[in-house]
C-alpha cells in the first residue's frame, strides 16, 4: 500500500526505488509488490532495470503469465531477441490461442533476418483482431524468401476494412518496391494512396509513429498492460 501511495503521489525516484527495494529484501517473495515496482521504472524509461524486476518475478514463479509478457517485450526493447523469444514462446505454451505472441514472435523473427521462422509465426495467426497485421507483414517477408512479385500477389489479397489499414496496406507495398528500387511505381503507390479524402494525414500520422518498423520497440505501462489482458 505504501508503495502505491509513494508512485500515486509523485515521490522522487529514489524515494519510491529506496522503499520498494528495502520492502523486496525483506519479502522478496512479494511479487505483486516488484510487478508494481517493475511498472514504476517502465514509467520511469528504465526499461533495463524493468526487465531485471520481472526476471526475479519469473524466477519464483515461472509461469507467471504477466511477467512473461512484460519481460518478452521489455527484451525485445533491450534488443535481446533470443530472451525475448524464450520469455514469449513460454507464454505462448500456457495461452495457445494468445496470436498476438505470434505476431510479436514473428516480428522478432524478422529483426533477426530469420525470414522461415517470421513465415511460420505469420501463418499461424488466425484470430480476427490479429490477422491483417499478420498478413500484412506476411508480405515483407515473401519479398525477403520469394521477391518482390510474389510479395506483391500476396499484398494484393488483402481487404482492407478502414483508412488505417488502406494506409499500412499502402506503405507496405510502397516499402517492398522501394526495397527492389522500383521506384516509379512505389511513388504510383503513394499517389494513388494520397488521392484518397483523409488518407494523407493517415499517411503523415503513421510515419510520425514510426511505420512499419518493430512497434513494440517502444514499451511503456499501458501497453504492456493491454497486452497482458
Amino acid at each position: 500500500a505504501k508503495l502505491g501511495h509513494l508512485i500515486q503521489n509523485k515521490y522522487p525516484r529514489e524515494q519510491v526505488a529506496a522503499f520498494a527495494l528495502e520492502f523486496l529484501e525483506t519479502a522478496p517473495a512479494a511479487n505483486r509488490v516488484r510487478i508494481s515496482y517493475a511498472r514504476y521504472l517502465i514509467d520511469q524509461q528504465a526499461s533495463a532495470a524493468a526487465l531485471e524486476q520481472f526476471r526475479k518475478v519469473l524466477d519464483r514463479d515461472p509461469e507467471n503469465t504477466a511477467a512473461l509478457m512484460s519481460a518478452g517485450l521489455l527484451s525485445i526493447q533491450e534488443e535481446r531477441y533470443g530472451e525475448a523469444r524464450q520469455y514469449l514462446k513460454r507464454h505462448l505454451e500456457l495461452t495457445p490461442d494468445n496470436d498476438q505472441i505470434r505476431v510479436y514472435l514473428g516480428q522478432i523473427a524478422e529483426e533477426q533476418e530469420r525470414y522461415a521462422d517470421a513465415e511460420k509465426w505469420y501463418r499461424a495467426v488466425s484470430s480476427d483482431q490479429q490477422l491483417f497485421d499478420a498478413r500484412l507483414r506476411l508480405g515483407t517477408v515473401i519479398y525477403e524468401r520469394e521477391g518482390l512479385e510474389a510479395a506483391l500477389d500476396h499484398l494484393e489479397t488483402l481487404n482492407t476494412e478502414d483508412e488505417n489499414e488502406f494506409v499500412r496496406l499502402a506503405l507496405t507495398k510502397e516499402l517492398v518496391l522501394r526495397k527492389a528500387d522500383d521506384l516509379d511505381r512505389a511513388k504510383s503507390v503513394l499517389d494513388d494512396a494520397a488521392s484518397r479524402d483523409k488518407v494523407i494525414d493517415a499517411i503523415r500520422t503513421y510515419f510520425a509513429l514510426g511505420g512499419l518498423q518493430l512497434q513494440v520497440t517502444v514499451v511503456d505501462r499501458e501497453a504492456l498492460l493491454d497486452a497482458q489482458r
